[in-house]
């Protein structure tokens, strides 16, 4: 679970601070000593040991080390603009939804994907090259605020955009709008048609 400027882990009984503390800021560091501002984006990898975090105001990802509750940044220099690089030689806008290539089991060749203001970014976990993905015709105008954003077991991306899933291949530039179908789910959600 994220808050503003934590990370916390929560059980049945209690609420543990993993790292950050409520003072937004940025610093990386140990537990409370490390400093978020604004976490959108958080995945755990398979082995349970760390933690990924789009830190979004900050324009960084971050790492965190469960066991050590380490944080580190991984990419991003900080500045709000989308420039690709290696580490903190890279520049990431708005980090937003993160989510890895097919398994959160970090490989060799694990790939982290981000969505950052209008575009999607790509993260090589062991290289630290952060760059930017192509959509086949041209540049990413058709992906307005994307908000949502999931690997698919063969590889390929569903991201959320306004009131439309694009399906996207991350290797070769292909993407499709998906139709969704209205659901009226009764109750609460007002009783839509």
């Amino acid at each position: 679970m994220s808050r503003k400027g934590s990370i916390r882990y929560c059980t049945d009984e209690m609420v543990t601070l993993v790292a950050g503390s409520e003072l937004s800021g940025f610093a990386d560091g140990i537990g409370a000593a490390a400093k978020f501002q604004c976490i959108f984006g958080l995945m755990c990898t398979s082995g349970g040991d760390r933690l990924l975090a789009a830190d979004f105001r900050n324009h960084r990802i971050r790492m965190v080390d469960i066991k050590t509750r380490a944080v580190t940044t991984i990419a991003g220099d900080g500045e709000a603009l989308n420039r690709d690089g290696v580490g903190l030689k890279s520049s990431i806008v708005w980090p937003n939804r993160i989510a890895f290539d097919r398994s959160p089991t970090v490989k060799p060749d694990s790939v982290l994907f981000i969505t950052a203001d209008q575009s999607i970014r790509r993260f090589e976990i062991h290289t630290g090259r952060l760059s930017t993905c192509k959509w086949n015709g041209g540049e990413q105008a058709a992906m307005i605020d994307p908000h949502a954003l999931c690997s698919t077991p063969s590889g390929q991306l569903l991201v959320s955009c306004s009131r439309t899933v694009h399906r996207f291949d991350p290797k070769t530039g292909e993407h499709e709008a998906l139709r969704a179908r209205s659901v009226h789910i009764p109750g609460e959600c007002g009783g839509g048609r």
